[in-house]
């Protein structure tokens, strides 16, 4: 059994469709029954669509908490291990949001496919990294 998030729990049961309490554990198992593969995936693709939008505010809140040296009035050595350590988040995460964050003035065009929700925050990301190696970021 595998937790995904909250109370949530997916169980590698043959059984689908069905809830059961599994030593005091509410278990939710994927409900194929009730739900097409192409509905999953149209949903899984909106919540991506969330997520990257979230991600791409992050991103701009961390430019601005990085211009008030935030992490260094804090006692922290980074503006990513403060990161790490206020929102408990990974280093991988909040390197990639200090990343995304500073780099946010340049390569428009990518911000605005971005921002019109063309390109996730991931992909974003990537491509700012390739351009700050010489790339270009129209890819």
């Amino acid at each position: 059994m595998q937790r995904i998030s909250g109370s949530r729990y997916f169980s590698d049961s043959s059984v689908v469709g069905t809830s059961s309490v599994t030593g005091g554990w509410y278990v939710v198992r994927m409900l194929f029954r009730t739900r097409s593969v192409d509905e999953m995936v149209s949903r899984h693709r909106e919540v991506e669509a969330e997520v990257s939008d979230l991600r791409c505010e992050q991103a701009v809140l961390v430019n601005e908490l990085d211009k008030i040296h935030v992490a260094g009035s804090s006692g922290h050595r980074s503006l990513n291990e403060w990161l790490t350590a206020e929102l408990d988040v990974s280093r991988a995460s909040a390197g990639e949001l200090v990343f995304v964050g500073r780099h946010l003035w340049k390569h428009r065009p990518v911000n605005y496919r971005l921002a019109e929700g063309h390109i996730s925050f991931d992909r974003a990301a990537a491509v700012r990294r390739l351009a700050e190696a010489g790339a270009d970021p129209s890819l």
